[in-house]
């Protein structure tokens, strides 16, 4: 048994020495290109700067901007979609028949592909041709600039990202809900518990860790928003949706400066790490560390 078990490792070495190459090389080679001035412009440049792509990022009025449509995004973001979710998932909860009808149908919004939705949300954005605009004009004779429009732009985006993201929550929590168990429920109902009550005081803090690793896992897939906006605004009108994971992308591709893209990669794996760090702390506080 000692010598097929060390026979197995050595035949896996190859293939995990290779995995590992091909995960850790890209990290150390970006870390690197961010101390470098690196483009690939008009004329080829290779310099070490050190910290001077980090410096000028922080400088840069534009990296401050697309920080804060980051972080607007994630906030109201996770805000709107977790309260539509968590209510799904408690009229879900409640519905004795039909509810595994409803779970088929949320599951729509998260097999569509996220470039797919992007266009279908862009010709239903459509200011002219676009069914929700039709929608408006024959209730309220009001017709909006979804996507050309600042003040409605990001909330545009937000709407996308809440019919993708919102039904993942709510099936989550519908199956947490489900595997809760019933005593607690049945000493409230004979102590006279209004709805209210048991909600407070016995549902949410059972679902609590739940509730936090979901906010930890969409918090991140938030402030790292990229495919939806790319596909609907292109960060428009101007930046006003372009959002850190955008910046990045367009630094790289657009002009070709590689060096202050992967630094600028790291400063978003850094912000994103904090968030983690802070929502982890909340959910070992909740319970799930204890």
């Amino acid at each position: 048994m000692k010598w097929a078990t060390k026979v197995s490792i050595l035949l896996l070495l190859p293939a995990g020495a290779l995995l590992n190459f091909f995960a850790l090389f890209p990290m150390g080679f970006s870390i690197y290109l961010s101390f470098m001035r690196w483009e690939l412009g008009g004329s080829f440049i290779r310099e070490w700067v050190g910290l001077g792509n980090y410096i000028q990022i922080v400088l840069d009025p534009e990296f401050h901007h697309v920080l804060r449509v980051s972080t607007l995004f994630m906030s109201l973001g996770l805000l709107i979609e977790f309260s539509i979710g968590v209510g799904i998932a408690l009229v879900v909860w409640k519905i004795k028949r039909g509810g595994e009808i409803l779970r088929l149908i949320l599951l729509a919004p998260l097999i569509m592909p996220s470039v797919v939705s992007g266009i279908l949300w862009r010709v239903m954005y459509h200011e002219s041709r676009g069914v929700i605009n039709y929608a408006l004009g024959l209730l309220f004779n009001l017709k909006l600039a979804w996507l050309r429009d600042p003040s409605v732009a990001l909330l545009s985006i937000m709407t996308v990202d809440t019919w993708r993201w919102a039904p993942f929550t709510a099936l989550i929590l519908s199956a947490a809900l489900e595997a809760l168990p019933k005593e607690p429920y049945e000493a409230a109902k004979i102590d006279g518990a209004t709805w209210w009550q048991v909600l407070r005081h016995i549902t949410l803090p059972m679902v609590m860790p739940i509730l936090l690793f979901l906010l930890l896992m969409r918090g991140i897939g938030c402030f790292q928003m990229f495919d939806e906006v790319y596909v609907v605004t292109r960060g428009g009108p101007g930046m006003t949706t372009r959002t850190l994971s955008m910046q990045i992308f367009y630094t790289a591709y657009q002009f070709y400066h590689l060096g202050l893209a992967a630094a600028m990669s790291w400063i978003l794996i850094m912000v994103t790490s904090i968030i983690a760090y802070f929502l982890i702390r909340m959910l070992m506080a909740g319970g799930v560390g204890r």
